[in-house]
């Protein structure tokens, strides 16, 4: 039962970045399952409404019953919807990307974002996990942990090489969150993707602060240089405050475990 759930949620993943569905070839391979298996996961799926088989290609595709649930979820709680007037000021003030991110469990994800101006802009990640070794608003909200817990959520993702700048040495990023825990923001510079640079504040429990998720901004590095980025830094920090303000009790908070009142990277115990 266990599997086949996880399966199921592997099938999801799959399907939203596959814009022209797959079949069930491909998917069995991709599940690296049988073609009974694949073929029964997905009739079962169809039959519930979240797949529609293409009478054309014979391909799978996502329906939109997934994004129906995450919307009652979304509205249910007001939130990130209620975000979105912070995100869109800031990214027309700085005039590039701006992301809001938010942890669940020992993961972080992309759940708001507000494109700004720019003609030459970056693609979003949202909707996805980040890479928390390699990204400004990964490297932000691990540095509202005590060091040894940032470290240790790291160090069981493993810091994957994403590009020829990525940290992959767990002392060089201990040292790097003890930084940005000290100076209350994190950068990355072609780290996560070639040719893209960002700065990320965290979000914390503005009673408890316990961690909460980051808001980053993102641009092109040719126009996004270290000075560039310093200068977003108060209206970075200000939206962040805006948003801990209307952080929902109980909506993605972190290690779901009991934190004490002081939560910032430290050495110490």
């Amino acid at each position: 039962m266990v599997g086949a759930v996880s399966q199921v949620m592997e099938i999801f993943e799959i399907l939203v970045d596959s814009p022209d569905g797959i079949g069930v070839s491909d998917l069995s391979l991709r599940l690296e399952i049988n073609k009974g298996s694949t073929f029964r996961l997905l009739s079962t799926l169809e039959g519930a409404g979240y797949l529609v088989k293409n009478p054309i290609t014979g391909r799978y595709e996502l329906t939109l019953k997934l994004l129906a649930l995450v919307n009652r979820l979304t509205d249910r709680l007001g939130f990130p919807g209620s975000s979105q007037p912070i995100l869109s000021r800031l990214a027309a003030e700085v005039g590039e990307l701006v992301q809001l991110s938010a942890g669940d469990g020992e993961q972080l994800y992309v759940i708001a974002k507000a494109e700004g101006d720019a003609r030459i802009a970056v693609k979003s990640l949202m909707g996805r996990v980040m890479a928390l070794h390699a990204s400004a608003a990964g490297k932000a909200w691990l540095s509202a942990f005590h060091l040894d817990e940032a470290t240790g959520i790291v160090a069981r993702q493993g810091l994957q090489a994403l590009t020829d700048r990525t940290i992959t040495d767990l002392g060089t990023l201990r040292a790097e969150l003890e930084r940005a825990s000290s100076l209350g923001y994190a950068t990355q510079e072609e780290e996560l993707i070639p040719h893209v640079a960002a700065v990320a504040v965290p979000l914390r429990h503005r009673v408890t602060g316990a961690p909460l998720g980051a808001i980053d901004i993102v641009a092109p590095t040719f126009r996004f240089p270290l000075e560039r980025r310093l200068e977003f830094l108060r209206a970075l920090q200000a939206a962040g405050e805006e948003i801990m303000a209307i952080w929902p009790e109980g909506f993605a908070h972190g290690l779901r475990v009991s934190h004490s009142a002081d939560h910032r990277v430290r050495s110490g115990s």
